[in-house]
């Protein structure tokens, strides 16, 4: 996106700043892309014009380094509203909505790396309208595909990532490409598909070093460790964690390595490791929980609720069907997950206080002793509740878990 003329040469400044922020950040050289990124935001406030296109092009790079490399994401967020803020602007200014239907984009992924599904696909469903260029529709497309993996989804998972690869390659867009084979390479392997996830995984590996996108390449070598390991080759799988660790630690890509340390675990544990394996679990959780634990999810739910983001948006909820989008010319069809608008609805009065006490592990004889009525009336409301929540994820099978995170996300 083009930065917009000033007398000064301030504008190209910042443009330069930034592009080169991207350039470390995508080489997992995170100190020095977060020292260009503030200095281009810093520069970009001293604008006298204040030109939204040139706070733009700051604020794209500290948001983006935040979610990617530090997985700060309570940080990536507060900079995701005013990267709206100013895309808001433009867009009143000048009629194109690229710049916000991107930010909704990035807000929505950083609630899909917590965990918090439904609010993630709320922003993609808000975001996919505005993103009709290639580039901007396949990566929407792999945002789509990370979210309905981990809701168990592989169906809708598939259909998007193939989609976010098909879109990456039409715009000539190598870092999407990587990203799409390795969700695809990550659905292969959960499948037990080793052979197929490899051969995603291995073209994805190529693409990475030969464009020294490393910041992405300990997710390839986790995904390509955890195969081996599925197929008994241990000590291969452990070189590999052990290259993503150490990318992770020098490039302080910390979501990384939380999945390394899990990956060593698992490793070790297949060796009957037991004491080691659980040292390295452990590891995982305690990172886990600083990225994206209970304090963090209150810190987003703050910022979120200090300008109401999406309550102040009125555009349409309109997501593509990535199977029947062939050009930014056609006429989209529209495919609408169904958890977007109702689901604080979803159940009944009954059906949510007895979905809370499922989330907290009682039992069916437990929970009706407690509300009076017969262990059958319980399962029973078990049994519709699944079936809702079936519905509202879009998923092939629902349980318990499913229940746990509808409880999570809205009470």
């Amino acid at each position: 996106m083009p930065i917009l003329q000033t007398s000064s040469s301030l504008p190209e400044q910042v443009q330069s700043l930034s592009l080169r922020s991207s350039q470390a950040r995508l080489r997992a050289d995170s100190a020095d892309a977060l020292h260009l990124a503030e200095q281009a935001w810093v520069l970009a406030k001293t604008d006298p014009t204040n030109n939204v296109a040139v706070r733009l092009n700051a604020l794209v790079e500290l948001t983006l380094f935040h979610l990617d490399n530090h997985a700060d994401y309570p940080q990536a967020f507060a900079y995701a509203l005013k990267w709206k803020y100013n895309a808001e602007k433009y867009a009143e200014l000048y009629g194109d909505k690229s710049w916000l239907g991107f930010a909704l984009t990035v807000m929505g992924d950083i609630y899909h790396r917590v965990g918090n599904e439904s609010k993630a696909l709320e922003y993609f469903t808000l975001a996919m309208p505005m993103r009709t260029d290639d580039m901007g529709l396949g990566w929407t497309f792999y945002n789509c595909s990370a979210v309905y993996f981990s809701l168990g989804n592989t169906t809708h998972s598939v259909e998007y990532a193939e989609s976010a690869y098909r879109y990456a390659k039409q715009s000539g867009f190598p870092y999407g490409q990587a990203a799409a084979l390795t969700m695809l390479g990550s659905i292969r392997f959960s499948q037990h598909d080793y052979k197929g996830a490899l051969q995603y995984l291995r073209e994805a590996e190529d693409i990475i070093r030969n464009r020294a996108f490393t910041h992405l390449l300990p997710d390839v070598l986790n995904c390509r460790a955890g195969v081996l390991r599925s197929q008994g080759k241990y000590k291969e799988a452990l070189q590999l964690v052990e290259e993503a660790e150490a990318i992770s630690i020098k490039g302080q890509l910390r979501e990384s390595l939380a999945a390394s340390y899990r990956e060593r675990a698992l490793i070790l544990k297949a060796e009957n490791k037991f004491s080691k394996a659980e040292h390295w679990n452990n590891s995982a959780i305690s990172l886990e929980e600083i990225l994206h634990g209970a304090s963090v999810q209150h810190q987003l739910a703050r910022l979120e609720a200090e300008q109401s983001s999406l309550q102040n948006l009125q555009y349409s909820p309109v997501i593509v069907s990535p199977s029947k989008t062939t050009n930014q010319n056609t006429n989209k069809t529209h495919f609408l997950p169904p958890q977007h608008t109702t689901a604080t609805k979803l159940l009944t009065k009954r059906e949510r206080e007895i979905a809370r006490f499922l989330a907290a592990n009682w039992s069916y004889a437990d929970i009706a002793d407690n509300l009076n009525v017969s262990a059958k009336t319980i399962e029973t409301h078990r049994t519709n509740i699944i079936r809702k929540l079936k519905e509202h994820y879009g998923l092939e099978k629902a349980s318990n878990r499913d229940v746990s995170r509808f409880v999570r996300d809205f009470g």
